[in-house]
C-alpha cells in the first residue's frame, strides 16, 4: 500500500490563524504465513510544506512541523472467517514541533454472517 496526501488548511474557528498545509506520505506491507496468520509493518512521514498565517501567529511561522511514524503489526484469524485479532505497536520519531506518541492497538472483529443469507445449523 502506498498513499500521498495533500492537505489544505482553513483558518482555526474563532481565532486569525491558517495552518500551513500539509503533505503526508504512508506505505505498508503485510505477508500472511498460514491461512490465519498476517504480519505487517506500516510507516508514514507528515511535512507542514507552507508557513502558518495570520495575526495571532506569535511563534516563527517559518519553522515548518513534521514527524514520522512507523509501526509493527500482528493479525490472526481466531475462528476463521468469523473473529478476527489484530494487534499494532506504532512510535514517532523525527519530530519537529508536534507531539510524539507511542500507541498500542487492539482490534476485535467479529463478524456474525447475518447479511450473507446462510443460516447456520
Amino acid at each position: 500500500m502506498l498513499g500521498l496526501t495533500y492537505e489544505t488548511n482553513s483558518h482555526i474557528k474563532g481565532s486569525d490563524v491558517k495552518p500551513g498545509d500539509r503533505l503526508t506520505f504512508e506505505w505498508g506491507i503485510s505477508q500472511y504465513f498460514t491461512d490465519r496468520f498476517e504480519i505487517g509493518i506500516q510507516g508514514g512521514n507528515n511535512w507542514q510544506i507552507s508557513d502558518d498565517r495570520g495575526s495571532e501567529v506569535w511563534w516563527d511561522p517559518s519553522v515548518h512541523d513534521r514527524k514520522s511514524t512507523l509501526a509493527f503489526s500482528a493479525n490472526y484469524w481466531v475462528v476463521a472467517e468469523k473473529l478476527y485479532l489484530a494487534l499494532k505497536y506504532a512510535f514517532d520519531f523525527g519530530i519537529r514541533q508536534r507531539f510524539k506518541t507511542n500507541m498500542m492497538m487492539l482490534n476485535v472483529i467479529y463478524t456474525p454472517g447475518i447479511l450473507d443469507g446462510k443460516k447456520e445449523k
